[in-house]
């Protein structure tokens, strides 16, 4: 080395001075890296729910026993967690166990079916309006000029048209209204099998299960003595049935499968 050259004139030192700093960066961010990868295997879970990425700025102290701690106090973290996102958000809502009594099938009503009393009880209202509605017709001919007479063929003209009645009286009923008058009375619902409000085709599928039950003599309402759920071939046709209205009223919308509250109301 010439005596008249400066100490900072020497080539090895201005070249190790010049790789310092980017070598120095280098080792920060390789070990925050380790760090965080640590903290990771520590906490999975907080690892997937956040998302973040830090960049390490800072010399990494070598002689320091306490490395770890000086570079995690220097370091500058840049955090790009999406706003709003909470672990409440991501994480999946356990699904909602079905409360159906012990031992009951696949296709067991959800809430409790209503009592052969109440039914029966809801009926015989029905058969009330129903008669009232015939007779008023019946009123109706006379007055217009009919003539009664109770020859064979009369008398099937009336049992026809009574039919014609009972079909119109809980299709209409049951298709826009969900209930018949006597139904209501006895404040029963329908509803299906999951505990939903029942779709405009199980609903037809209702009416055609009144018919169906009596056409045969009042045999599909009389099955619900025998059936296991008690429930009738207008039930079983359409997958609804009578429930009481205080049990939809009763029951939680947000445990339930289902809006009670729209079924009651509909």
């Amino acid at each position: 080395m010439h005596q008249g050259a400066l100490q900072f004139e020497d080539p090895e030192r201005e070249a190790s001075a010049v790789h310092a700093p980017a070598t120095s960066h280098r080792a920060a961010t390789a070990l925050y890296l380790e760090l965080e990868q640590a903290d990771c295997e520590h906490n999975p879970t907080e690892a997937a729910e956040e998302f973040a990425f830090a960049i390490g700025i800072g010399p990494r102290p070598i002689s320091s026993p306490n490395a770890a701690e000086e570079a995690s106090a220097r370091r500058v973290e840049i955090d790009l967690t999406e706003p709003g996102a909470t672990a409440s958000d991501e994480t999946p809502q356990p699904e909602i166990a079905s409360q159906r009594p012990a031992g009951a099938h696949a296709d067991s009503p959800y809430f409790p079916v209503a009592s052969f009393g109440e039914r029966c009880l809801a009926g015989a209202f029905d058969v009330v309006f129903l008669l009232f509605a015939y007779g008023g017709f019946l009123t109706l001919f006379g007055s217009l000029g009919g003539h009664f007479s109770f020859s064979k063929f009369s008398v099937a003209v009336y049992a026809a048209s009574l039919g014609l009645f009972y079909v119109q009286y809980f299709a209409l009923f049951t298709i826009f209204g969900g209930a018949t008058p006597g139904m209501m009375l006895r404040q029963l619902q329908v509803v299906s099998f999951d505990g939903d409000a029942p779709g405009a085709r199980q609903l037809l599928q209702r009416s055609f299960g009144y018919v169906v039950s009596g056409g045969t003599f009042l045999l599909g309402f009389l099955w619900s003595l025998w059936d296991e759920d008690r429930l009738t071939w207008q039930d079983r046709i359409s997958r609804t049935h009578l429930t009481q209205l205080d049990a939809l009223l009763a029951a939680d919308p947000i445990g339930g499968p289902g809006d009670a509250q729209s079924a009651a109301h509909k």
